[in-house]
């Protein structure tokens, strides 16, 4: 995560978006401890089925 940030704050940028699984409470519980506030929620299909996904924002 901390490569990630460091990435784009070398580009300028001063936000971060990720999207994870709704149901995918393990990985949620770490982006809301990394700071990640709720942006959004949407349904995304992959292949033949659908998930609802929560996309987090970071001010970096």
């Amino acid at each position: 995560m901390q490569y990630a940030i460091n990435e784009l704050k070398s580009k300028g940028k001063t936000k971060m978006i990720l999207g994870c699984l709704k149901e995918n409470y393990p990985s949620r519980s770490f982006y809301e401890k990394m700071g990640g506030k709720v942006l959004d929620y949407n349904k995304r299909k992959f292949g033949e089925k659908e998930y609802e996904v929560v996309y987090y924002e970071y001010d970096i």
